[in-house]
Protein backbone atom coordinates (compact mmCIF):
# COMPACT_ATOMS: atom_id res chain seq x y z
CA UNK A 1 0.00 0.00 0.00
CA UNK A 2 1.39 3.60 -0.76
CA UNK A 3 1.45 5.00 2.35
CA UNK A 4 2.35 8.34 0.87
CA UNK A 5 -0.71 8.60 -1.11
CA UNK A 6 -3.18 7.26 1.83
CA UNK A 7 -2.31 9.93 3.97
CA UNK A 8 -3.48 12.72 1.12
CA UNK A 9 -6.42 10.73 0.50
CA UNK A 10 -7.94 12.03 4.03
CA UNK A 11 -6.18 14.94 4.02
CA UNK A 12 -5.98 17.84 1.36
CA UNK A 13 -3.20 18.07 -0.67
CA UNK A 14 -0.14 20.13 -0.59
CA UNK A 15 0.66 21.33 -3.56
CA UNK A 16 3.92 22.81 -4.88
CA UNK A 17 5.07 24.15 -7.97
CA UNK A 18 8.54 21.97 -9.63
CA UNK A 19 10.24 22.97 -12.40
CA UNK A 20 10.23 20.52 -15.61
CA UNK A 21 13.34 18.98 -16.07
CA UNK A 22 15.55 17.33 -18.75
CA UNK A 23 14.36 13.49 -19.71
CA UNK A 24 17.00 11.31 -19.29
CA UNK A 25 16.22 9.35 -22.41
CA UNK A 26 16.20 12.20 -24.92
CA UNK A 27 18.40 15.61 -22.87
CA UNK A 28 19.36 17.26 -26.36
CA UNK A 29 15.37 17.31 -27.40
CA UNK A 30 13.71 18.18 -23.85
CA UNK A 31 16.43 21.08 -23.24
CA UNK A 32 15.38 22.33 -26.95
CA UNK A 33 11.98 22.09 -26.08
CA UNK A 34 12.35 24.19 -22.54
CA UNK A 35 13.92 26.75 -24.21
CA UNK A 36 11.35 26.97 -26.69
CA UNK A 37 8.81 27.31 -24.08
CA UNK A 38 10.96 29.55 -21.79
CA UNK A 39 11.10 32.26 -24.80
CA UNK A 40 7.17 31.94 -25.74
CA UNK A 41 6.74 32.35 -21.49
CA UNK A 42 9.28 35.51 -21.24
CA UNK A 43 11.71 33.55 -20.06
CA UNK A 44 9.22 31.78 -17.23
CA UNK A 45 10.35 28.12 -17.13
CA UNK A 46 7.39 25.77 -17.12
CA UNK A 47 6.64 23.35 -14.31
CA UNK A 48 3.90 21.40 -12.78
CA UNK A 49 2.06 21.47 -9.29
CA UNK A 50 2.92 18.45 -7.58
CA UNK A 51 2.24 17.41 -3.82
CA UNK A 52 4.65 17.25 -1.50
CA UNK A 53 2.98 13.81 0.49
CA UNK A 54 2.06 12.06 -2.56
CA UNK A 55 3.71 13.45 -5.29
CA UNK A 56 0.27 13.84 -7.75
CA UNK A 57 -0.22 16.40 -9.70
CA UNK A 58 -2.86 18.51 -9.55
CA UNK A 59 -4.74 17.97 -12.88
CA UNK A 60 -4.07 21.38 -14.59
CA UNK A 61 -0.98 20.52 -16.98
CA UNK A 62 1.95 22.53 -17.48
CA UNK A 63 2.29 26.16 -15.21
CA UNK A 64 4.26 28.89 -14.81
CA UNK A 65 4.83 31.23 -11.87
CA UNK A 66 2.97 34.03 -11.53
CA UNK A 67 5.29 36.25 -9.94
CA UNK A 68 3.29 36.15 -6.74
CA UNK A 69 4.11 32.54 -5.00
CA UNK A 70 1.50 30.98 -7.39
CA UNK A 71 1.24 29.53 -10.39
CA UNK A 72 -0.73 30.09 -13.15
CA UNK A 73 -1.82 27.64 -16.49
CA UNK A 74 0.14 28.62 -20.24
CA UNK A 75 -3.92 29.76 -21.18
CA UNK A 76 -3.79 32.11 -18.37
CA UNK A 77 -0.38 33.68 -18.84
CA UNK A 78 -1.30 35.18 -22.33
CA UNK A 79 -4.26 36.62 -21.59
CA UNK A 80 -2.39 38.55 -18.96
CA UNK A 81 0.04 39.37 -21.81
CA UNK A 82 -2.50 40.27 -23.87
CA UNK A 83 -4.44 42.94 -21.43
CA UNK A 84 -0.80 43.93 -20.39
CA UNK A 85 0.06 44.60 -24.31
CA UNK A 86 -3.22 46.13 -24.41
CA UNK A 87 -2.21 48.83 -21.66
CA UNK A 88 1.31 49.50 -23.46
CA UNK A 89 -0.59 50.51 -25.89
CA UNK A 90 -3.08 52.80 -24.48
CA UNK A 91 -0.22 54.31 -22.70
CA UNK A 92 1.98 54.79 -26.06
CA UNK A 93 -0.49 56.68 -27.22
CA UNK A 94 -1.51 58.79 -24.58
CA UNK A 95 2.21 59.87 -24.38
CA UNK A 96 2.00 60.82 -27.55
CA UNK A 97 -0.75 63.22 -26.96
CA UNK A 98 0.84 64.89 -23.79
CA UNK A 99 -0.35 62.79 -21.30
CA UNK A 100 -4.31 63.35 -21.88
CA UNK A 101 -7.14 60.90 -22.17
CA UNK A 102 -7.86 59.86 -25.90
CA UNK A 103 -11.27 59.43 -27.09
CA UNK A 104 -12.01 57.33 -30.14
CA UNK A 105 -14.89 56.99 -31.93
CA UNK A 106 -16.08 53.10 -31.95
CA UNK A 107 -19.85 53.28 -33.66
CA UNK A 108 -20.29 49.09 -32.66
CA UNK A 109 -19.27 50.11 -28.42
CA UNK A 110 -21.01 53.44 -27.84
CA UNK A 111 -22.81 56.14 -29.96
CA UNK A 112 -19.98 58.35 -28.38
CA UNK A 113 -16.35 58.92 -28.14
CA UNK A 114 -14.85 56.27 -25.81
CA UNK A 115 -11.26 56.52 -23.90
CA UNK A 116 -9.15 54.09 -25.35
CA UNK A 117 -8.12 52.45 -22.62
CA UNK A 118 -11.64 50.94 -22.61
CA UNK A 119 -11.83 50.42 -26.58
CA UNK A 120 -8.31 48.24 -26.14
CA UNK A 121 -10.06 46.53 -22.77
CA UNK A 122 -13.49 45.83 -24.87
CA UNK A 123 -11.03 44.34 -27.63
CA UNK A 124 -9.04 42.16 -24.98
CA UNK A 125 -12.25 40.78 -23.34
CA UNK A 126 -13.71 40.01 -26.98
CA UNK A 127 -10.50 38.43 -27.91
CA UNK A 128 -10.24 36.40 -25.16
CA UNK A 129 -13.69 35.30 -25.01
CA UNK A 130 -13.32 34.58 -29.23
CA UNK A 131 -10.19 32.66 -28.28
CA UNK A 132 -12.20 30.12 -25.86
CA UNK A 133 -14.97 29.59 -28.12
CA UNK A 134 -12.90 28.32 -31.08
CA UNK A 135 -11.31 25.72 -29.31
CA UNK A 136 -14.78 24.45 -27.88
CA UNK A 137 -16.68 22.00 -30.50
CA UNK A 138 -19.45 23.05 -32.36
CA UNK A 139 -21.05 19.85 -33.00
CA UNK A 140 -20.93 16.33 -31.47
CA UNK A 141 -21.79 12.56 -32.17
CA UNK A 142 -24.40 10.92 -30.30
CA UNK A 143 -23.42 8.02 -28.58
CA UNK A 144 -26.26 6.01 -29.03
CA UNK A 145 -27.04 6.53 -32.92
CA UNK A 146 -23.95 8.67 -33.79
CA UNK A 147 -26.19 11.62 -35.27
CA UNK A 148 -24.78 15.26 -35.34
CA UNK A 149 -25.93 17.18 -32.62
CA UNK A 150 -25.12 21.13 -32.79
CA UNK A 151 -24.15 22.64 -29.69
CA UNK A 152 -24.96 26.17 -30.07
CA UNK A 153 -27.25 27.25 -27.10
CA UNK A 154 -27.28 24.15 -25.27
CA UNK A 155 -23.63 24.33 -24.17
CA UNK A 156 -23.29 22.97 -20.58
CA UNK A 157 -27.02 21.63 -20.78
CA UNK A 158 -28.11 17.63 -21.02
CA UNK A 159 -30.29 17.25 -24.02
CA UNK A 160 -32.11 14.50 -26.04
CA UNK A 161 -30.66 13.39 -29.17
CA UNK A 162 -33.52 14.96 -31.93
CA UNK A 163 -33.41 11.72 -33.78
CA UNK A 164 -33.34 8.73 -31.34
CA UNK A 165 -33.83 10.56 -28.31
CA UNK A 166 -31.20 9.42 -26.17
CA UNK A 167 -30.08 11.94 -23.14
CA UNK A 168 -26.86 12.78 -22.86
CA UNK A 169 -24.93 15.86 -21.70
CA UNK A 170 -23.13 18.80 -23.81
CA UNK A 171 -19.86 20.26 -23.61
CA UNK A 172 -19.50 23.41 -21.72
Amino acid sequence: MNWRGWRCWFRTHDYAYQEVGLDPKHPEASAGALRFFAEQFDGNRIGMNRCRRCGGTDGRGPVLPDGSGGTITGEEYVERRLRRDMDKVARMVEDQHGGEEVRINVPSLSPEPIPIREALSTYADLRIAADRLGGLPQSVNCWSCKQKIEVGANRGRRIACPACGTVQAMPS
